[in-house]
Formats: structure tokens, C-alpha cells, sequence
């Protein structure tokens, strides 16, 4: 009996080829889906922390914010904003907001607190 396998075929080359192909596509797009994903994950657990950080700081019984709040910039990257408003004569809501720019739209987490006015805050 003769062997007639010389050998693969040129039709199936190029299909092993194609397939080859199309699974490093979705293999290139799935990697750099993952990137972005991982990236939009960071900023925004840096954004929760600063914002978690500073509110904590506010937080403080010596600390004094301005009754029309304050505004200021982390690492040219967030922007944070303390607003206060007044729930009754001994709580103040403190609403701290952080932003950011991510692909040309404006991303927000905003956390919210409240806290008791000392003696001396009382009017």
C-alpha cells in the first residue's frame, strides 16, 4: 500500500492561517479591553480615596471649613469641591465631590457626611 501524504495542503494552510488570525484579533482586542478597564478602575479608587482621605480630614473636630466650602486640585488630575449646607443648628451636611477627565467627559464621585457642630459652631 502507498502513502500518498506528501504533506499539508496549500487550502489548508491558509484556513489554520486564517483562524490563527482571527484569534489574535480577539485576543489583541480582549488584552486591550482589559488595559482600559484596569485604567477607569484605578482612577476611580483614586478618586474614592482622595476623596475618602480628605473628607476624613474635615471630619476633624479642629478642622474649620468655610461655610461656602472650598475648592482645590490633586496631582493636576482631580479636582475636589466641600460644599456645606446647614440640616439644622447642630449638623451640617458636608458634601465632598471629586472629578475627573477621562476620554473627554467629565467623570464625579461624590460622598456625602454629616457632622455635629461644637459648641463654639452653634449660632
Amino acid at each position: 500500500m502507498k502513502n500518498n501524504d506528501q504533506g499539508f495542503l496549500l487550502v489548508e494552510v491558509l484556513v489554520a492561517l486564517v483562524i490563527l488570525a482571527v484569534g489574535l484579533t480577539v485576543g489583541i482586542e480582549a488584552l486591550t479591553f482589559c488595559v482600559r478597564m484596569n485604567n477607569l478602575a484605578y482612577r476611580r479608587s483614586m478618586a474614592a480615596l482622595a476623596a475618602d482621605n480628605q473628607l476624613s480630614v474635615m471630619l476633624l473636630p479642629q478642622e474649620s471649613i468655610p461655610q461656602d466650602g472650598s475648592r482645590g486640585q490633586l496631582d493636576n488630575n482631580y479636582n475636589w469641591n466641600i460644599k456645606i449646607e446647614e440640616v439644622n443648628k447642630n449638623l451640617d451636611k458636608i458634601i465632598y465631590t471629586t472629578s475627573w477627565k477621562e476620554r473627554n467627559t467629565i467623570q464625579r464621585i461624590e460622598l456625602t457626611t454629616y457632622r455635629a457642630k461644637t459648641s463654639t459652631e452653634k449660632k
